[in-house]
C-alpha cells in the first residue's frame, strides 16, 4: 500500500495569437489548454524522513536523486519557495516528497514546447496547496480570491522568478484551462512584486492584490472547427527568442510598435470570430497573425518562422484552411485550423513530408485539478522528469 497523498494535473498550452506582443501591458493573447497532461504527486514523509522516490523537500534542502538533477528542479524549487511563503510554513519538520509524472515531453526527453515548466509550477503549486488545506478551504475568508487565483498569482510568481522574462500566459493556460483571452499584469509591478533575492515576505497581500492590467476570459471553441498540432521535431528556447527580439525592440522601437498595432486587433478579432462561430473570420485572423509574425523575424533577424513553420502554415492554407507557430517560434510546434468539411488526413500526409509530426492534440477545457484531497491513498508514481 502507499502513502497518503495529493496529485495535482495540470494541462500544456499552445498559443494560438499574441505570441511577442502579448509580453507587453495591455496586449492580448490567445492561448489554448491541450489534452496532454502532468502529473504532481505530494506525499508526506515525515518529520525529516526521505521519501524512496522523486525529490524530498526537508526543512531548507532538497534530497535529490541523480535523475532529478535537471531544469525541471529550478522550477519545483520556485513553486515550493512561494506557497512556503504564502502559507509561511508548513508543520515544522515536515518532509514532503514531490514526484512528477509528465506526458509533455517526447520519452527521449525532447521538448515538444507545450508549457511543461509552467504545469511544472502550477501543478506543485496546486497539489502543496491542496495537500496543507489551503485549496479552498471553509476557513479561507470569503473575500479571498478562488483557488484558481491563487495558483495562477503564485505560479505566475514562481514562473517569472525563474525565466526571468515571458507574460505567465502558459501558467495561464495551465490553471484556467479551455481557450482563453489572456493580458498579461504590468512586468514592472511583477518585478516589483517578486523582491530580490527571494519571494517578498507579503506574498499573501501580494496575491489579494488587484494585478495592474491581467485579465483572463474564457473563450468557446467552435464546433465547425477542427484544431490540428504539428511538431517540428526542433526544440527552441522561448526566453532565448524573448530576449533577442526584446534587444532589436530596444533599437527599433518604432518597427516594434508597428508589429503592435497589427498584434492586437488580429487577436481581438480571433476571439470575436471565435465567440461569433464565424469559421472565415477564424481562419482571417490566423493568416493575419501568421503574416505579422513573419514579418516581425524577417525585420528582427530572428528565425520566429522556420522553413517547416512555413511549409506547415502554407500546407493549412492549401486545403482551406489556416496555419501559423505557436509561441516563441524557432521550433517546436505549429498549429492548424480547417472548416469541417475538410479532412485533416491530407494535411497530414503533407506535414510528415516536409519532416513535421502530427500530433493527437486537441483544445480540453481542464485546468489544473486536483485528483485527491489528501484521504486518499495511493501508490508511488514514476518520476519521469
Amino acid at each position: 500500500m502507499g502513502s497518503i497523498c495529493t496529485t495535482a494535473r495540470a494541462p500544456g498550452k499552445l498559443i494560438l495569437a499574441g505570441e511577442y506582443a502579448v509580453t507587453e501591458p495591455g496586449q492580448p493573447a490567445l492561448v489554448a489548454a491541450v489534452n496532454r497532461f502532468l502529473t504532481v504527486h505530494i506525499r508526506s514523509a515525515g518529520r525529516s524522513g526521505r521519501a524512496q522516490h522523486g525529490w524530498t523537500w526537508s526543512g531548507d534542502t532538497w534530497q535529490v536523486p541523480a535523475r532529478g538533477q535537471s531544469q525541471s528542479l529550478r522550477f519545483v524549487d520556485a513553486a515550493v519557495s512561494v506557497v512556503r511563503a504564502y502559507l509561511g510554513s508548513w508543520t515544522e519538520g515536515e518532509s514532503v516528497c514531490i514526484e512528477i509524472d509528465s506526458e509533455l515531453d517526447r520519452s527521449d526527453g525532447r521538448k515538444y514546447g507545450l508549457g511543461s515548466s509552467a504545469a511544472v509550477v502550477v501543478g506543485v503549486v496546486a497539489a502543496l496547496l491542496a495537500h496543507f488545506g489551503a485549496g479552498g478551504s471553509p476557513g479561507m475568508a470569503a473575500a479571498w480570491p478562488s483557488f484558481q487565483e491563487v495558483v495562477f498569482k503564485l505560479s505566475a510568481l514562481a514562473h517569472t522568478a525563474v525565466q526571468g522574462n515571458g507574460s505567465a500566459a502558459d501558467v495561464a493556460a495551465a490553471v484556467y484551462g479551455g481557450v482563453i483571452e489572456y493580458t498579461a499584469a504590468d512586468p514592472v509591478w511583477i518585478r516589483s512584486a517578486l523582491g530580490q533575492p527571494a519571494f517578498p515576505r507579503d506574498v499573501r497581500r501580494t496575491v489579494a492584490q488587484a494585478w495592474p492590467r491581467w485579465t483572463v476570459a474564457p473563450v468557446p471553441w467552435p464546433t465547425a472547427l477542427q484544431f490540428s498540432v504539428g511538431w517540428t521535431g526542433q526544440a527552441a528556447s522561448t526566453a532565448r527568442m524573448l530576449e533577442d527580439v526584446s534587444r532589436w525592440r530596444a533599437r527599433n522601437p518604432a518597427s516594434y510598435r508597428r508589429f503592435l498595432d497589427v498584434s492586437a486587433p488580429a487577436v481581438r478579432a480571433l476571439t470575436a470570430a471565435l465567440r461569433d462561430g464565424d469559421t472565415a473570420g477564424v481562419l482571417h485572423a490566423l493568416r493575419r497573425s501568421r503574416r505579422n509574425l513573419a514579418n516581425l523575424g524577417a525585420q528582427s533577424g530572428v528565425g520566429i518562422e522556420t522553413p517547416q513553420l512555413r511549409a506547415l502554415a502554407e500546407a493549412a492554407e492549401r486545403f482551406g484552411g489556416a496555419g501559423k507557430l505557436s509561441g516563441a517560434g524557432g521550433g517546436d510546434c505549429g498549429i492548424a485550423v480547417l472548416p469541417s468539411s475538410q479532412t485533416p488526413a491530407c494535411l497530414f500526409d503533407a506535414w510528415r513530408a516536409a519532416g513535421i509530426e502530427p500530433l493527437d492534440l486537441q483544445v480540453t477545457p481542464a485546468g489544473v485539478h486536483i485528483l485527491s484531497d489528501g484521504s486518499v491513498l495511493c501508490a508511488n508514481p514514476k518520476l519521469s522528469i
